[in-house]
């Protein structure tokens, strides 16, 4: 979201990515609930809801205001009327696709739509400033490196807090004499949650195959997703 928010586009991000992997984690929720699992695991899940939800209207916001944008434009050029914030050169491939795979607008060519919301003057030597602002940071692996350990870092914290709280106990041994099976209805919605969150990037991987370009994604967004994954999976197997 913050990435988004500084380009002031969505351009890169796929709808299909974020509107799948938003099932995954409703049908996650609603497993949960049902299964009655602890409260830590269903706030999650209420979290992840909110979070894609503000996500998706938020790449919706920004893809429906630069293709009115890019409309406005058009019919200037159309019109001869060329303005001081119009590219000084426009692509000319056909190729190109102003409809984003899932059918909402504003998902241009990352590099020319978040160039064209920039822009505030024709001057060359600014356009030229506006690309080089487009190369990634030199010390970005630092910071992402950075980012993850405190967050690992925030992780031990939590639960070394926990422990001394008394809020942490070892899981004990489930007894199948009391232990009650899970809700079928649960345990299926947990495995259609499952593949879709294993399908959800697909999309995304499509989006930047075909159109040969990163631009607009966070890279500290699927770094932590990893990350997030390899230490839940771990604590599965632990536990």
């Amino acid at each position: 979201m913050i990435e988004n928010y500084k380009q002031g586009s969505a351009a890169g991000v796929s709808l299909a990515f974020l509107v799948v992997w938003m099932a995954g984690d409703i049908t996650n929720l609603i497993g949960a609930v049902w299964a009655e699992l602890v409260p830590t695991v269903i706030a999650l899940a209420i979290y992840f809801c909110f979070a894609d939800t503000a996500l998706i209207l938020q790449c919706v916001y920004y893809n429906t205001i630069n293709a009115r944008k890019e409309k406005k434009r058009l019919e200037r050029q159309e019109n001869g009327a060329v303005t001081e914030e119009d590219p000084l050169i426009i692509s000319s491939n056909a190729n190109e696709d102003p409809i984003d795979s899932f059918g909402l607008p504003g998902s241009r060519r990352r590099s020319s739509a978040s160039r064209r919301t920039k822009s505030g003057t024709g001057n060359r030597s600014e356009e030229l400033a506006g690309i080089l602002e487009d190369e990634p940071a030199p010390h970005g692996w630092l910071r992402n490196t950075i980012s993850v350990f405190l967050i690992v870092l925030a992780g031990t914290a939590g639960w070394a807090i926990a422990w001394k709280a008394g809020a942490w106990k070892p899981t004990p041994i489930a007894d199948p004499a009391t232990d009650k099976d899970m809700p079928i209805g649960a345990a299926i919605l947990g495995y259609a949650s499952a593949v879709l969150y294993l399908g959800a990037r697909l999309p995304q991987i499509a989006k930047n195959y075909k159109e040969k370009s990163c631009e607009g994604l966070s890279l500290l967004f699927f770094v932590l997703s990893i990350v997030g994954n390899l230490t839940y999976g771990a604590g599965v197997s632990e536990a």
